[in-house]
């Protein structure tokens, strides 16, 4: 032991000194063969921490591309350090830039009015033996907006022209409405939502599939690409409708005062040009309308809607107004008197075996009607019908047969001839229909005394100047005609009184 102690403390100052120089030598060894150094990494990618809270919150970064940011550290290491860190793999393990987003206050940007910018600072995360020196860039600043959702409606932007003789009826889609989502600065440019249907040369009802959905915004461009929308494309269904001009009828419904009856109806326009599907517009003959006479006494104009009449699915053109003028006339009912000749009595089933034992050769006719008919009419438009048919032998009063113009009603008593048979009446028509009372004549059971000096030598012939020269005092049985009527100057045959 105090050998070794001995040796120990014997020249302790060279000893220190070699231990000394030793060291030293060690040290420079050391830095000539693995030397210190400062070596910059660049692209290093940043890595997020806490993101979630993000997206929990629904908040969005708006400048994401703040997030891609290459990050630059320069590192101190012994040259040995430096050499294991060029491998990509242990770069990414040992060398570590990230941002925390719990910084960030999510009530104060759900709060706001619109983006709020955070700076984030970068941290580095090193293997121990490493020493950062500096950090490019230091911090970056993010956008932080709220994610919002909005219901739009979707716009429909017509291409082309339907067919000539049709028009486009409606245009309709299988998404009225979509939802899009973003960012609300972004959506606060948005201008709405369209699509684009080509109706050109159609001519009948048509689906169109796959038609794309644009989002635009206020400038007119399209940023679809900036917008989530939950659906992206869509279906359209089109109408296109024929026009067929078409006739309007009018009907008079309800009763006019008494004294009057109703002389015309009259609409104006008479045509309109009415759009609808084929199967429901082709099946109309008219479109019918109605006017209320309401009691009236007296001609009126009504202005009517014509869409009030139209049948369910018909429509009017773009081009008709929708306005019509419906005129009504009234016409009084006027008496007038008129005298027909017993010669222009039309027998039905004569025989040569009768005769007329009435002596009347004028029949007074009080007949009713409108008077623009009334006065356009003459005796010539009454018929006087003798009916022998089925008669037995024997004297008979018979009612004649009076036929009017349509509108004309008789006022007073039918006239009645008084007739005498010889021999059954043919009972059916025969040639006998067309046969003349003068025929019938020509048997004279009773004297006939035909007017004085009538110049007309044809005793078919009716007209009126016929009897013109009849005077005051001839009587030719106008008294028979009726015992309350005193018609002893009655006038000539179709004089109208």
């Amino acid at each position: 032991m105090k050998r070794f102690l001995a040796f120990f403390y014997t020249d302790l100052q060279w000893k220190i000194l070699s231990l000394g120089l030793a060291f030293l030598l060690w040290f420079v060894s050391s830095i000539i063969n693995d030397p210190m150094q400062n070596v910059p990494y660049n692209f290093l990618p940043l890595q997020l921490h806490n993101i979630g809270i993000l997206e929990n919150a629904e908040l969005i970064v708006l400048n994401e591309d703040a997030l891609d940011v290459p990050v630059q550290v320069v590192v101190h290491a012994p040259r040995s350090e430096h050499e294991l860190l060029t491998d990509a793999d242990m770069q990414l393990s040992r060398i570590i830039p990230s941002v925390d987003f719990r910084a960030i206050n999510v009530d104060d940007v759900l709060n706001s009015n619109g983006p709020v910018t955070y700076r984030l600072y970068i941290s580095i995360n090193l293997y121990p033996g490493l020493e950062r020196t500096s950090i490019h860039p230091r911090f970056i600043d993010v956008e932080i907006d709220v994610i919002e959702r909005r219901d739009v409606p979707v716009e429909i932007n017509v291409l082309g022209t339907v067919s000539q003789g049709f028009v486009l009826r409606q245009v309709s889609l299988a998404n009225n409405n979509v939802t899009i989502d973003g960012p609300r600065t972004v959506l606060d440019t948005v201008a709405g939502v369209r699509v684009n249907v080509d109706v050109s040369g159609m001519h009948s009802d048509q689906e169109v599939s796959n038609l794309p959905l644009v989002v635009f915004d206020h400038a007119g461009y399209d940023i679809t690409d900036l917008i989530g929308i939950s659906v992206r494309e869509t279906t359209a269904f089109i109408q296109a409708w024929p026009v067929l001009p078409t006739e309007i009828r009018v009907q008079a419904v309800g009763n006019v005062v008494d004294g009057f009856v109703l002389a015309e109806v009259g609409i104006q326009p008479m045509l309109v040009d009415l759009v609808g599907p084929p199967d429901v517009l082709l099946g109309m003959e008219y479109l019918l309308v109605q006017v209320e006479l309401s009691e009236a006494d007296g001609g009126f104009v009504q202005d009517i809607d014509l869409t009030e009449w139209l049948p369910s699915d018909v429509y009017l053109h773009s081009n008709q107004s929708p306005s019509a003028e419906i005129w009504v006339t009234l016409d009084p009912i006027i008496r007038r008197i008129f005298h027909v000749s017993r010669e222009d009595i039309r027998v039905r089933g004569a025989t040569a075996m009768y005769h007329i034992l009435t002596d009347t050769l004028l029949f007074r006719l009080d007949v009713s009607g409108p008077s623009v008919l009334i006065n356009e009419m003459d005796y010539t438009n009454i018929g006087l019908e003798l009916d022998l048919r089925r008669l037995p032998i024997g004297v008979h009063d018979v009612t004649l047969a009076v036929s009017l113009p349509a509108g004309m009603t008789l006022a007073a008593a039918v006239p009645r001839l008084q007739v005498q048979i010889h021999e059954p009446a043919v009972d059916s028509d025969d040639d006998y229909d067309h046969y003349n009372i003068d025929n019938a004549l020509q048997y004279p059971q009773t004297p006939i005394i035909l007017p004085p000096d009538n110049d007309n030598p044809n005793p078919d012939d009716n007209d009126n100047g016929d009897y013109d020269e009849y005077s005051e005092d001839d009587d030719y049985g106008y008294d028979d005609y009726d015992e309350d009527d005193n018609y002893e100057n009655a006038p000539p045959a179709g004089t109208d009184i």
